[in-house]
C-alpha cells in the first residue's frame, strides 16, 4: 500500500536504480548514482549522556543544532559510524524560526534519517505542491494561475516541532547534543590540528577538542564571520537583494479563489516581488516536555506503517498537546525597489496589501495573531536578504546551510539547498578524516559545487523577479521552472545524485544557457526604460522552444507531466476547463475533519477515520 513510504508521482520512495537517465535535446545522459559508502567498520552503540570535562575530545564539532546541522552530521554518522560528533547548540529547547516550506530534497533526506512519512504526516501539514497567481497594483484580479500538484508528497513545518523530531533522531544515533550552549570562537583556536573549541553552557565555560569544525549556525553564519569571508554583495552578480515582510493569521472562512484551498504553497505575484500564503499545523501551545514525549513516542513506531500509527488528534489527546491551523502570510521585495522604505515593519505590510487590491481581498479572510510564538509584535521582517561566503571549507572547517549561502525565500531553497550541501560536505569528511591531518583537498569537489549552486540560484531568482512585471514574462519565467523542474523531481530514484544533490537540475547547461538569456534581455530592457511588454515575446521565444521541445520528447512524455499540471497539457500548451487525470498520487479532504491527507491512505493520520475505498489506489 501506498502508506509504507514516501510517494511521488506513484513510485515510493526506495525503489531505486542505478542510474537515471536526463533527456537533454535529444541527449540522453547517464548520471552515476549517489556515492555509495562500504564502510561497514564495527562500533559500539555510543551513550548519548555527555559528562563535562575541562576538555573533552570529539572527531567533528557542528556548530548549530538546527536542520542543517543535523543532516550534516546523520550522514557523517551514517557513513563513518565511529566518528564522535558534538553538535553544540545556543538554544537549550527548540523555539521558533523561520522556514516552513520542504521540497523533495529535504523531505526525501529527512527520511532517510529517520523521520518517517507517518511521523512527518502527524506533525505537519500537507503540501501537495505549488500554486502560483499574477497581479499588479489597483486591480482586484488575479491573473493566470499555474501550478505543479500531486507530483510528490512534501510538508509545511513548524521549525520549533521539526527541529526537536531532528534533534530526538540525532539522539538516537548516539550522536551528543549539547544545548543552551554557545561557541565563543574568540577564544577558539581554529589553526591547530586539534581545535580548540570555547563554548559557554548551562554550567559554565569548557572546551571542545576536535579535528574538524562544521558551521551550521544558519544566517548567523558565525564561523564565515570570525574568518572574514562573510558577504552581502549580491552586486557583484549584476542581481539584487531582497526585504521580506510578514506576519501570522488564522483562517476565518475559505478564500473563493479556485484551487485556493487544496494543499500546496500559494504565491501571489506582482511588480518587484511576491507574497506568500503557507497554512500550516501549529504545536505553539504545547509545552516543551509533552511536546517532547509525543515526538518520542512516533520515534518509538519506527517503520511501523502509516495505518498503524496513533491519528494526530489521538497523540493530542494521550500527551496533552493542542494544535491548530496557523497561516504565514508575507511579502519578499526587491530592495532596490521597496517602495516601503523607511516605514515600520507593520506598515510595510500593510502597504504591499493595499496595493494590490486582489491581496487585500484575500486578507479579509484571515485574522491576523497579535502574539505569535510569544513575541511581542505580530509583524517581522528581514532585510538584505542574499549573502554567501567567499569560501566554505578549509583545513579542518567546512560551512554549510544557509550560513554558507542563502539567495531568496521564492522556491524555498533555504531548507532544500542547504540538505543538499550537507550531503556533499559530510562525503568530504569522511575523506578529511581518513588523513592524519584533514585539509581543504577532500573538499574541493564541494568548493566548486556552492560556488555553482549559488551563482545559478541567483541568476533563476533574477529571472523571476524581473519576469513579474508582466504577465507574459511572469508566465514563461514560471514555465520553464516548473516544466523542467517537474521532469527532474519524477526521475530522481534517489535522495540525491552524485551531480548536482538540489531538485530541479539548476546545473543543467541548457537550463542555464535560457535562464541566462532570458535574464540578460529583461536585464537590458530595465537599464534603457524599455517596457517589458516589447521585450516579452522575445523571452517567450528563448523559453517556449526549449519548453516544448523537451516536452516532446519520448523519455519526458512517458512521465505524463500533464497530470501534475491543472491549467496546461502534458505538450506545454495552456487550456481552459482540463479534464485532469487522477494521478496515483492525489490528496483529498477527510470527510470527517475536512483535513487533506494522501487519497491512498486507508486512515485519515489527523483523525483516524476510515477513507473510503474508492479513494484508494494500490501500489
Amino acid at each position: 500500500m501506498a502508506e509504507e513510504g514516501l510517494r511521488f508521482f506513484g513510485r515510493r520512495f526506495g525503489e531505486r536504480k542505478r542510474f537515471r537517465v536526463m533527456v537533454i535535446n535529444g541527449a540522453s545522459l547517464n548520471m552515476r548514482a549517489p556515492r555509495k559508502i562500504t564502510r561497514l567498520r564495527a562500533h559500539a552503540h555510543r551513550s548519548t549522556v555527555f559528562s563535562m570535562t575541562p576538555n573533552s575530545s570529539f572527531d567533528v564539532v557542528v556548530i548549530g543544532g538546527g536542520p542543517h546541522g543535523i543532516t550534516y552530521a546523520s550522514w557523517l554518522k551514517k557513513w563513518r559510524p565511529e566518528t564522535r560528533i558534538a553538535i553544540v547548540e545556543r538554544l537549550a529547547t527548540p523555539g521558533y524560526k523561520v522556514g516552513e516550506s520542504l521540497l523533495s530534497t529535504a523531505t526525501r533526506s529527512f527520511v532517510s534519517m529517520g523521520l518517517s512519512m507517518g511521523v512527518m504526516r502527524r506533525l505537519f501539514s500537507n503540501k501537495a505542491g505549488i500554486r502560483f497567481w499574477w497581479t499588479e497594483p489597483y486591480t482586484n484580479a488575479l491573473h493566470r494561475h499555474l501550478d505543479v500538484v500531486d507530483i510528490e508528497e512534501t510538508f509545511q513545518v513548524e521549525r520549533r516541532v521539526l527541529d526537536l523530531a531532528l534533534q530526538e533522531t540525532a539522539r538516537r544515533k548516539g550522536i551528543t547534543l549539547l544545548t543552551g550552549t554557545r561557541v565563543n570562537l574568540k577564544k577558539s583556536d581554529l589553526r591547530s590540528e586539534t581545535k580548540q573549541i570555547a563554548c559557554d553552557g548551562p554550567d559554565g565555560p569548557f572546551t571542545l577538542s576536535c579535528r574538524m569544525v562544521c558551521d551550521a549556525s544558519g544566517p548567523a553564519s558565525i564561523l564565515s564571520r570570525h574568518l572574514g569571508l562573510y558577504r552581502k554583495a549580491p552586486e557583484a552578480h549584476q542581481t539584487f537583494s531582497t526585504h521580506s515582510y510578514f506576519a501570522y493569521f488564522k483562517p476565518k472562512k475559505s478564500v473563493p479563489v479556485p484551487f485556493w484551498d487544496e494543499p500546496a504553497t500559494r504565491h501571489l505575484c506582482f511588480p518587484g516581488g511576491w507574497g506568500w500564503v503557507i497554512r500550516m499545523t501549529s504545536w505553539d501551545q504545547t509545552p516543551d516536555e509533552n511536546l517532547r514525549q509525543m515526538v518520542n513516542h512516533l520515534l518509538d513506531q519506527g517503520e511501523a506503517p502509516d495505518a498503524a500509527l496513533p491519528s494526530r488528534h489521538a497523540l493530542a489527546a494521550q500527551f496533552g498537546a493542542t494544535h491548530e491551523p496557523l497561516v504565514s502570510i508575507g511579502f519578499t521585495v526587491r530592495a532596490d525597489r521597496d517602495t516601503a522604505t523607511g516605514r515600520d515593519v507593520r506598515a510595510a505590510f500593510e502597504h504591499y496589501v493595499q496595493k494590490h487590491p486582489a491581496i487585500a481581498e484575500i486578507m479579509q479572510h484571515y485574522e491576523l495573531v497579535e502574539t505569535p510564538y510569544g513575541k511581542p509584535t505580530p509583524y517581522m521582517a528581514f532585510r538584505n536578504l542574499v549573502h554567501d561566503s567567499k569560501r566554505v571549507a578549509g583545513q579542518g572547517w567546512c560551512i554549510v546551510g544557509d550560513a554558507a549561502a542563502f539567495v531568496n525565500p521564492l522556491f524555498s531553497p533555504g531548507m532544500n539547498l542547504g540538505s543538499g550541501s550537507c550531503y556533499l560536505a559530510a562525503q568530504a569528511t569522511v575523506d578529511a578524516l581518513d588523513q592524519d591531518i584533514p585539509t581543504a583537498k577532500p573538499f574541493a569537489d564541494y568548493e566548486q559545487y556552492m560556488r555553482d549552486i549559488y551563482e545559478a540560484v541567483l541568476a533563476e531568482t533574477d529571472l523571476y523577479y524581473r519576469a513579474f512585471d508582466h504577465i507574459d514574462t511572469y508566465e514563461w519565467a514560471l514555465l520553464l521552472k516548473i516544466f523542467f523542474g517537474a521532469a527532474d523531481v519524477i526521475t530522481r530514484d534517489d535522495v540525491y545524485t552524485a551531480s548536482d544533490p538540489y531538485v530541479h537540475d539548476l546545473l543543467n547547461p541548457a537550463f542555464r544557457e535560457r535562464v541566462d538569456a532570458a535574464r540578460t534581455m529583461l536585464y537590458e530592457a530595465e537599464l534603457t526604460g524599455t517596457p517589458v511588454s516589447k521585450v516579452a515575446p522575445f523571452v517567450r521565444s528563448i523559453i517556449e522552444p526549449f519548453v516544448k521541445g523537451r516536452l516532446r520528447e519520448p523519455a519526458v512524455q512517458a512521465l505524463r507531466l500533464g497530470d501534475v499540471f491543472s491549467e496546461y497539457t502534458a505538450l506545454g500548451d495552456r487550456v481552459a476547463h482540463k479534464h485532469r487525470h487522477r494521478p496515483e498520487l492525489s490528496f483529498d479532504a477527510c470527510d470527517t475533519c475536512a483535513e487533506h491527507k494522501d487519497a491512498n491512505l486507508s486512515l485519515c493520520p489527523i483523525c483516524g477515520a476510515e477513507t473510503a475505498a474508492t479513494h484508494r489506489t494500490a501500489a
